[in-house]
């Protein structure tokens, strides 16, 4: 499964409460859509995406396994900038030759961490909560975010805007937002109104064989030019036996493009 973020980085909350850290609003762009995952593929998926959403709040996540970045930048089309990048590790730290990928590209500045949305008891309004942090360098005044109600289908079927007065340099600042239920929305997205797109991917991958001492991993992605930072894990998929928890390998890499 791979998606592309469309409208900003946005986090995705189910009207029953509890956050999910994917893509709202994303396109599938393999043969295999998202919703064909079994459920084994479901729970890594979420495991391995909130593990990087923990690293994005800079909460302290120390990976099981290192991997080095290597990566250039080409103009593109609709001044976007393409940049194929390698990631390296060494053979053997990963168990068995499967994993999960994933990766994410966030602008540098303030972006939604968290989302739970809280049903009220008349039954026609919800409490929209989460956090956004600031990792740029400066302080954000009025930042906008944009509540998005959407069906089963992730169809939009309302929006509410929002205000954060304030978010300091690398702080994370809490949110809440109440606002009427459309009668057919099922689940809620925040995004930061007008910000930069993102890029996120998500797939189950077949190691390569180790190349020059090292097994490499190619991907790419298309952002327009500014400060980004890059996130890219690997957790190797477990055996029916295993007992311990899968090791994940993450690299954090600040680039401008």
């Amino acid at each position: 499964m791979r998606s592309r973020l469309l409208a900003g980085l946005a986090l995705l909350a189910i009207l029953t409460g509890g956050w999910l850290a994917v893509p709202a609003l994303a396109q599938n762009q393999t043969n295999k859509p998202a919703a064909a995952l079994d459920k084994q593929q479901q729970q890594e998926s979420n495991a391995l995406v909130q593990y990087v959403q923990e690293a994005m709040a800079g909460n302290a996540v120390p990976p099981d396994v290192p991997m080095t970045w290597r990566s250039y930048f080409v103009k593109s089309q609709n001044d976007q900038i393409y940049v194929p990048f390698t990631v390296m590790l060494e053979p053997g730290k990963l168990s068995g030759n499967q994993a999960a990928l994933y990766y994410t590209v966030a602008p540098k500045g303030p972006r939604v961490l968290s989302v739970v949305v809280k049903q009220q008891d008349d039954g026609e309004a919800v409490v929209v909560e989460g956090e956004v942090v600031n990792s740029a360098a400066k302080p954000a005044e009025n930042v906008k975010l944009i509540i998005s109600a959407m069906d089963n289908n992730g169809k939009t079927v309302g929006t509410q805007p929002a205000t954060v007065p304030a978010i300091p340099a690398g702080q994370r600042v809490p949110f809440s937002v109440t606002t009427k239920r459309p009668r057919n929305a099922t689940q809620f997205s925040a995004n930061i109104d007008g910000g930069p797109q993102g890029f996120r991917d998500l797939s189950f991958i077949d190691l390569p064989e180790p190349t020059q001492g090292q097994v490499r991993i190619s991907r790419a992605f298309a952002v327009a030019a500014g400060d980004y930072d890059v996130f890219v894990a690997l957790r190797e998929r477990p055996g029916k036996d295993q007992k311990t928890a899968p090791k994940i390998a993450l690299l954090t890499e600040s680039i401008t493009v």
